[in-house]
């Protein structure tokens, strides 16, 4: 399939007209997206396989409000983001009494422009790319009527990888924030195992089920904050030079120790 929505076909709201133009910015937002499927029998009446992949993109026009370094009050952004995603699964009926089931899923996403909107300028927004792969087997075994046996496992990795438009010094008032976010980088990684089985029994009108789960899982994080700083301001007013009030680097107070040559 392929679906879409062109900018010829979308019109801009009154708040995106009314902000300035911003150079190789559209004022319209368009979407489109592309798959495909596919699935059969491998072999009649013993396996069967599908598979399917889809792509999607997007960009979103996002209005701000808030000035930018250079006095420019309020703008337009072009947010891009896609997203491919694959899965594949296949059964196999082993013998009369076991079925097997294997399936593998990919997904990879690529978002920008969050955080974008409002008195936030795009410098001040991240981007955002994540994947996860997971592959799961399971297996069903049919012991007598009244007894059935199932084993799952699950391996998946996943990662993050979140970024700071700018790395600017950041600014913030109350009517803008500018400049690098206080968050410059973010990195997460992540992995998990699980095994699963499960022993049911069924007498009459009554079933119980026995078994156990265990899922042992990994994770990393890491973290950097803007290496540039940022700065807040209780006011839109610009800093001038006496706003200080005329206070000197050695008029600070004394830190606890006493020490008058640290301040």
């Amino acid at each position: 399939f392929v679906q879409g929505m062109p900018r010829a076909l979308t019109a801009s709201g009154a708040l995106v007209n009314s902000l300035p133009a911003v150079d190789g910015v559209p004022d319209q937002s368009s979407n489109w997206a592309a798959g495909l499927r596919f699935g059969g029998p491998i072999r009649k009446d013993k396996s069967f396989w599908f598979a399917a992949y889809e792509h999607d993109e997007n960009s979103a026009i996002v209005p701000y409000t808030g000035y930018t370094a250079d006095d420019v009050v309020g703008g337009r952004y072009e947010a891009l983001s896609q997203d491919d995603n694959a899965f594949f699964r296949a059964d196999f009926n082993l013998d009369p009494a076991n079925t097997l089931m294997l399936r593998l899923s990919y997904d990879g996403r690529s978002t920008g422009g969050i955080n974008v909107g409002g008195v936030s300028t795009p410098e001040w927004g991240f981007g955002l790319d994540e994947s996860d792969v997971q592959f799961g087997a399971a297996l069903t075994t049919v012991i007598d009527p009244s007894l059935i046996c199932e084993t799952r496992v699950l391996l998946g990795t996943s990662s993050l990888l979140q970024q700071s438009n700018s790395q600017l010094s950041g600014v913030e008032h109350p009517s803008a924030q500018f400049g690098g976010n206080n968050l410059s980088r973010q990195e997460r990684d992540a992995s998990v195992f699980q095994l699963v089985q499960n022993l049911t029994w069924v007498k009459g009108n009554h079933t119980a089920k026995f078994g156990y789960d265990v899922a042992p899982s990994r994770t990393k994080v890491s973290a950097r904050f803007n290496p540039n700083e940022n700065f807040i301001y209780r006011s839109d007013t610009p800093f001038e030079p006496g706003d200080d009030g005329g206070i000197t680097f050695f008029q600070l107070p004394l830190r606890c120790s006493g020490d008058t040559t640290v301040v």
